[in-house]
């Protein structure tokens, strides 16, 4: 179990699979309405405290996401959220998506191209990884976007509809560049559209 604070009110927590099997957790487990995922989760925010490791207000709320590693662990990052619930930043321009097979992903790209959403006017860059037991798509905005506008946006709105969310910012994009094969880049949508039509 390692502690990882990082700039900007946030906190990096590494478990190995050792770690995973103390714990008697997976991280298809995981989930914030398990009581058991919310009991290690109080443990190791008490243990970063603890360690000085990670101040925040007592009153702060958390963004909190969970990634998995290929070696069977996970990778937990907390963020210190403000008042009003934003990131401290209040916009993002990374988000990825996982896909246990090509097919959805393949038809949810075919669909935004029929809606004639790509390419996207919001200059979306997607890139296409494989991992070992999934696919991951990677899409990078040309400007940074609030929630609002997150929500409407054609291309996350579909992803999201029929992939499952894999984290956003640049530790999500670190992670696919670190540990996925990418398969295409740039234009992965598109080019998913052309194999589907």
């Amino acid at each position: 179990m390692r502690f990882e604070p990082q700039k900007k009110g946030k906190l990096k927590v590494i478990l190995t699979p050792q770690d995973m099997a103390s714990l008697n957790l997976t991280y298809d487990q995981m989930d914030y309405n398990d009581r058991k995922t919310r009991l290690l989760l109080s443990k190791l925010l008490e243990t970063a405290r603890q360690k000085g490791r990670f101040i925040y207000p007592d009153n702060s709320r958390l963004l909190i996401e969970l990634f998995p590693t290929l070696e069977g662990g996970c990778v937990l990052l907390f963020t210190v959220l403000s008042a009003d619930g934003q990131k401290p930043s209040a916009a993002n321009n990374t988000f990825a998506f996982s896909f246990q097979s090509l097919e959805p992903l393949g038809q949810t790209a075919a669909r935004l191209d029929t809606l004639q959403a790509l390419p996207d006017p919001e200059g979306c860059v997607c890139t296409l990884y494989r991992f070992s037991e999934e696919y991951r798509l990677l899409c990078q905005l040309r400007r940074p976007i609030g929630p609002d506008a997150q929500r409407r946006h054609p291309c996350l709105k579909e992803l999201q509809k029929y992939g499952r969310e894999a984290g956003t910012g640049k530790l999500a994009a670190a992670y696919c560049e670190e540990h996925g094969t990418t398969l295409a880049a740039q234009d992965a949508l598109k080019k998913l559209a052309l194999c589907w039509k």
